[in-house]
Protein backbone atom coordinates (compact mmCIF):
# COMPACT_ATOMS: atom_id res chain seq x y z
CA UNK A 1 0.00 0.00 0.00
CA UNK A 2 1.50 3.23 -1.18
CA UNK A 3 1.10 6.07 1.26
CA UNK A 4 1.10 8.68 -1.50
CA UNK A 5 -0.39 6.99 -4.57
CA UNK A 6 -0.60 10.07 -6.81
CA UNK A 7 1.54 13.11 -7.36
CA UNK A 8 0.60 16.34 -9.13
CA UNK A 9 3.49 17.86 -11.09
CA UNK A 10 3.55 21.64 -10.57
CA UNK A 11 5.71 24.69 -11.27
CA UNK A 12 7.73 23.66 -8.21
CA UNK A 13 9.09 20.74 -10.23
CA UNK A 14 10.30 22.67 -13.30
CA UNK A 15 14.02 22.18 -13.94
CA UNK A 16 14.24 19.34 -11.40
CA UNK A 17 14.52 15.58 -11.54
CA UNK A 18 11.58 13.72 -10.03
CA UNK A 19 12.01 10.34 -8.47
CA UNK A 20 10.31 8.13 -5.93
CA UNK A 21 11.89 5.58 -3.69
CA UNK A 22 9.83 2.54 -2.85
CA UNK A 23 10.44 -0.48 -0.73
CA UNK A 24 8.47 -3.36 -2.17
CA UNK A 25 6.76 -5.93 0.04
CA UNK A 26 6.14 -9.51 -0.97
CA UNK A 27 2.92 -11.34 -0.21
CA UNK A 28 4.30 -12.31 3.23
CA UNK A 29 5.04 -8.63 4.09
CA UNK A 30 8.81 -9.06 3.81
CA UNK A 31 10.60 -5.91 2.69
CA UNK A 32 12.68 -5.92 -0.45
CA UNK A 33 15.50 -3.62 -1.48
CA UNK A 34 14.70 0.06 -1.93
CA UNK A 35 14.07 0.90 -5.58
CA UNK A 36 14.40 4.41 -7.03
CA UNK A 37 12.22 5.17 -10.05
CA UNK A 38 12.61 8.40 -12.04
CA UNK A 39 9.84 10.24 -13.83
CA UNK A 40 10.24 11.70 -17.32
CA UNK A 41 12.85 9.15 -18.45
CA UNK A 42 15.32 10.49 -15.87
CA UNK A 43 15.27 13.94 -17.49
CA UNK A 44 14.51 17.24 -15.77
CA UNK A 45 10.89 18.37 -15.77
CA UNK A 46 10.38 21.09 -18.37
CA UNK A 47 7.58 23.45 -19.36
CA UNK A 48 5.55 22.59 -22.40
CA UNK A 49 6.48 24.63 -25.51
CA UNK A 50 3.35 26.83 -25.33
CA UNK A 51 4.04 27.80 -21.72
CA UNK A 52 7.70 28.54 -22.51
CA UNK A 53 6.69 30.78 -25.40
CA UNK A 54 4.07 32.60 -23.31
CA UNK A 55 6.59 33.24 -20.52
CA UNK A 56 9.24 34.47 -22.99
CA UNK A 57 6.76 36.89 -24.59
CA UNK A 58 5.71 38.16 -21.16
CA UNK A 59 9.35 38.70 -20.26
CA UNK A 60 9.97 40.66 -23.46
CA UNK A 61 6.96 42.92 -22.82
CA UNK A 62 8.03 43.40 -19.20
CA UNK A 63 4.59 43.37 -17.59
CA UNK A 64 1.39 41.33 -17.45
CA UNK A 65 -1.93 41.38 -15.63
CA UNK A 66 -3.97 38.38 -14.60
CA UNK A 67 -7.58 38.19 -13.50
CA UNK A 68 -7.43 36.33 -10.19
CA UNK A 69 -9.59 35.70 -7.16
CA UNK A 70 -8.72 36.62 -3.59
CA UNK A 71 -10.45 34.97 -0.63
CA UNK A 72 -12.86 37.01 1.41
CA UNK A 73 -12.86 36.38 5.16
CA UNK A 74 -14.32 32.93 4.57
CA UNK A 75 -12.45 30.22 2.68
CA UNK A 76 -15.45 29.42 0.44
CA UNK A 77 -15.89 32.96 -0.85
CA UNK A 78 -13.60 34.63 -3.36
CA UNK A 79 -13.69 38.12 -4.83
CA UNK A 80 -12.36 39.22 -8.23
CA UNK A 81 -8.99 40.95 -8.29
CA UNK A 82 -6.19 41.85 -10.68
CA UNK A 83 -2.62 40.67 -10.16
CA UNK A 84 -0.37 43.09 -12.06
CA UNK A 85 3.25 41.98 -12.48
CA UNK A 86 6.02 44.29 -13.65
CA UNK A 87 9.79 43.89 -13.86
CA UNK A 88 10.39 45.45 -10.45
CA UNK A 89 7.29 44.45 -8.51
CA UNK A 90 3.64 43.48 -8.39
CA UNK A 91 0.29 44.62 -7.09
CA UNK A 92 -3.00 43.02 -6.11
CA UNK A 93 -6.08 45.14 -6.58
CA UNK A 94 -9.63 44.04 -5.82
CA UNK A 95 -12.39 45.07 -8.16
CA UNK A 96 -14.70 45.78 -5.21
CA UNK A 97 -14.52 48.14 -2.25
CA UNK A 98 -11.23 46.77 -0.93
CA UNK A 99 -9.32 48.46 -3.74
CA UNK A 100 -5.54 48.02 -3.70
CA UNK A 101 -4.62 45.21 -1.35
CA UNK A 102 -0.87 45.28 -1.92
CA UNK A 103 1.75 47.03 -4.03
CA UNK A 104 5.31 45.89 -3.50
CA UNK A 105 8.69 45.72 -5.17
CA UNK A 106 10.10 42.23 -5.43
CA UNK A 107 12.40 41.45 -2.50
CA UNK A 108 14.57 38.48 -1.68
CA UNK A 109 12.04 37.68 1.07
CA UNK A 110 9.10 37.66 -1.38
CA UNK A 111 7.94 34.06 -1.81
CA UNK A 112 5.60 32.51 -4.33
CA UNK A 113 4.23 29.20 -3.08
CA UNK A 114 2.05 26.39 -4.34
CA UNK A 115 -0.02 24.59 -1.70
CA UNK A 116 0.17 20.84 -1.55
CA UNK A 117 -2.67 18.61 -2.70
CA UNK A 118 -5.32 18.09 -5.33
CA UNK A 119 -8.02 19.96 -3.42
CA UNK A 120 -6.08 23.22 -3.83
CA UNK A 121 -4.61 22.60 -7.29
CA UNK A 122 -5.69 25.98 -8.68
CA UNK A 123 -4.38 28.06 -5.77
CA UNK A 124 -1.06 29.77 -5.10
CA UNK A 125 0.14 32.27 -2.55
CA UNK A 126 2.40 35.27 -2.44
CA UNK A 127 4.20 35.95 0.82
CA UNK A 128 5.14 39.62 0.88
CA UNK A 129 8.47 40.88 2.20
CA UNK A 130 6.81 41.72 5.54
CA UNK A 131 5.48 38.16 5.88
CA UNK A 132 1.82 38.64 4.97
CA UNK A 133 0.40 35.80 2.88
CA UNK A 134 -2.06 36.40 0.04
CA UNK A 135 -3.83 33.33 -1.34
CA UNK A 136 -4.91 33.64 -4.96
CA UNK A 137 -6.33 31.55 -7.77
CA UNK A 138 -6.78 32.31 -11.47
CA UNK A 139 -10.27 33.64 -12.24
CA UNK A 140 -10.19 32.04 -15.67
CA UNK A 141 -9.96 28.26 -15.78
CA UNK A 142 -8.01 28.54 -19.04
CA UNK A 143 -5.11 30.34 -17.31
CA UNK A 144 -2.74 27.98 -15.59
CA UNK A 145 -1.81 28.65 -12.00
CA UNK A 146 1.62 27.26 -12.77
CA UNK A 147 2.17 29.76 -15.60
CA UNK A 148 1.36 32.64 -13.25
CA UNK A 149 3.69 31.19 -10.60
CA UNK A 150 6.55 30.74 -13.08
CA UNK A 151 6.14 34.31 -14.36
CA UNK A 152 6.09 35.70 -10.80
CA UNK A 153 9.17 33.68 -9.81
CA UNK A 154 11.07 34.70 -12.93
CA UNK A 155 10.32 38.41 -12.49
CA UNK A 156 11.18 38.17 -8.77
CA UNK A 157 14.47 36.41 -9.48
CA UNK A 158 15.45 38.90 -12.16
CA UNK A 159 14.56 41.92 -9.99
CA UNK A 160 16.55 40.61 -7.02
CA UNK A 161 19.55 39.70 -9.19
CA UNK A 162 19.42 43.08 -10.95
CA UNK A 163 19.69 44.88 -7.61
CA UNK A 164 22.73 42.73 -6.83
CA UNK A 165 24.28 43.73 -10.13
CA UNK A 166 23.96 40.27 -11.66
CA UNK A 167 22.00 39.17 -14.66
CA UNK A 168 20.04 35.97 -14.31
CA UNK A 169 18.76 33.99 -17.27
CA UNK A 170 15.61 32.00 -17.72
CA UNK A 171 15.27 28.99 -15.47
CA UNK A 172 14.59 26.88 -18.52
CA UNK A 173 16.40 26.61 -21.81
Amino acid sequence: GARQPTYLVTADDVDNLLAIEVQPLDDRKRKGDIVKVYANDQAKITCDPQTKELIKKTLEVGHVSYQVQLPVRFLDMWEPAVLAIKREGYSIKCNGQRGVVLTEKFQKATAINIPYGYERQTEFSIVSADGDEYNLQPADNNMSRDTIVLVLRLFRSMAVEKRRGRKKGLFFK
